[in-house]
């Protein structure tokens, strides 16, 4: 009986299978030579090639160095992510990636973000009136220091939102909502955009507020038909005020002329009067002087002047039988005769 080990000895496996020489080093390395393409099998060394491959890979990263920078941008240099220089338009050149890199900011583009379109918790705002406002703005902003605009903060036109935001709800709380619906929303504009533009050089955000309009101030919708109705209120009184004033600048200027009329008349009765009464004491003085001096004459003018304001109306001559025609009196015919004379 054949031992076990004795066939392993023999046959090599214990299935039969012929098993290959292992090859040699030189025979590996003729037949990596021989697969290899034929651009290498013209008695060219390798190594040749590969510091060929290596010099093209050197000008290709050299050449990655140049950029262009258009009209509208500016290239920041960062060196090891450390700011370098600041280039303008043209071609330039920078050491390749990574010793360093270039930003290029659009200085010259208007950027806008939009507050209070979709957003009920941006949107109401309270103001110095205690009323509620649903109100949309928006902010437009461009590139200033494009330094601090690139280092300073991290998400910028999240914190232009969040600073605009709270600038609007600043300003709504100091104005009452009539002024904020009608005449005072360019105001409101103006003092946000100032405001919102001195916060953000605070926060050194490199960026400049060109504008911002207010898109929609409206009622809240829940209460917007109560709202109406009262400014409708308004327009009414408004009006009536409006009638009521003309007509007081209407009625007030002719009642002031009709008083100055009447008082102006009243003052002319008066003088009238005074004067009147001065002319009648002057010439009562002259008839007590000339009664001191003679007073049967005078008694006699006196009797003649009275009988003369008695009688100046009458048709009738009166006679004394004694003295015959009063003297002093005028007769009516002759009087009438005298005025009918040219």
């Amino acid at each position: 009986m054949t031992h076990q080990n004795d066939i392993f000895k023999t046959t090599g496996n214990p299935w039969d299978i012929p098993s290959s020489p292992e090859p040699g080093p030189e025979k590996k390395s003729s037949d990596f030579f021989e697969n290899l393409p034929p651009v290498f099998k013209n008695g060219q060394n390798p190594k040749s090639f590969i510091m060929i491959g290596v010099a093209l890979l050197l000008g290709g990263w050299l050449l990655s160095g140049f950029y262009q920078v258009n009209p509208d941008e500016q290239g920041i240099v960062l060196r090891f992510g450390k700011w370098t220089e600041t280039t303008t338009e043209g071609w330039r050149y920078h050491l390749p990636y990574p010793i360093e890199q270039v930003l290029k900011p659009k200085i010259t583009v208007t950027n806008q973000i939009n507050i209070g379109f979709g957003s009920l918790d941006e949107s109401l705002m309270l103001t110095g009136d205690r009323n509620i406002v649903d109100l949309s703005f928006t902010v437009q902003w461009r590139i200033q220091d494009p330094i601090e605009y690139l280092f300073n903060i991290r998400d910028i036109e999240k914190t232009i939102k969040s600073a605009a935001e709270s600038v609007m709800r600043d300003t709504i709380s100091q104005v009452h909502i009539d002024r904020a619906l009608a005449e005072g929303r360019s105001d409101i504009e103006r003092i946000v955009q100032e405001n919102l533009q001195t916060l953000l050089n605070d926060y050194k955000a490199g960026v400049m507020i060109t504008r911002v309009s207010l898109k929609k101030v409206d009622p809240p919708q829940q209460v917007i038909e109560d709202f109406l109705e009262v400014e409708r209120a308004q327009s009414d009184q408004g009006r009536i005020i409006n009638q009521a004033q003309a007509y007081h600048n209407e009625v007030l200027p002719k009642a002031r002329g009709e008083a100055s009329e009447i008082i102006a008349g009243a003052r002319g009765y008066k003088e009238a009067l005074i004067a009147h009464a001065e002319g009648e004491a002057k010439r009562f003085m002259v008839l007590a002087q000339e009664y001191e001096k003679d007073p049967k004459l005078m008694k006699k003018r006196l009797s003649n002047e009275t009988l003369e304001s008695i009688y100046k109306g009458a048709k009738k001559v009166v006679v004394d039988p004694k003295s015959g025609i009063l003297p002093h009196m005028a007769l009516p015919a002759v009087t009438q005769e005298t005025e009918q004379k040219p």
